[in-house]
């Protein structure tokens, strides 16, 4: 393969990189409280695309302190976002804050997710 080649493959795909974007990079929310964010499109709108999105534990737990995401999301023509909410569980006793993160990725796998840091703070309301 020529540089010339591989020159527009790197470019291309950090183009590809670029197209997603979430709505916030931190959110602070207390227990029990929904997660809510988008993942918003940021160029052509014109073609169906997909991007995958996932949740990773930090010191919460999913399925003890917030619910587990990993979907591939599809955007169809003229899709411009997809509204994301992650459910975090309402405990009885009272700890420590918690985090986690959650991850938007692409079918190819290049380069760095985009990152959304989720703080559960030991409080929650009624």
């Amino acid at each position: 393969m020529s540089l010339g080649a591989l020159d527009l493959i790197l470019r291309t795909a950090l183009l590809v990189i670029d197209m997603f974007l979430l709505s916030s990079s931190v959110i602070i929310v207390a227990q029990g409280a929904l997660v809510r964010f988008a993942v918003i499109r940021k160029y052509d709108i014109s073609l169906q695309e997909r991007v995958r999105i996932s949740s990773h534990n930090g010191s919460a737990k999913a399925g003890i302190d917030f619910e587990q995401l990993d979907r591939l999301l599809r955007f169809i023509p003229g899709q411009r976002q997809c509204n994301i909410e992650i459910v975090t569980f309402k405990k009885n006793e009272l700890g420590f804050d918690l985090d986690f993160t959650v991850h938007l990725s692409f079918a190819s796998e290049i380069g760095e997710p985009s990152t959304l840091h989720v703080e559960i703070l030991n409080v929650y309301t009624d």
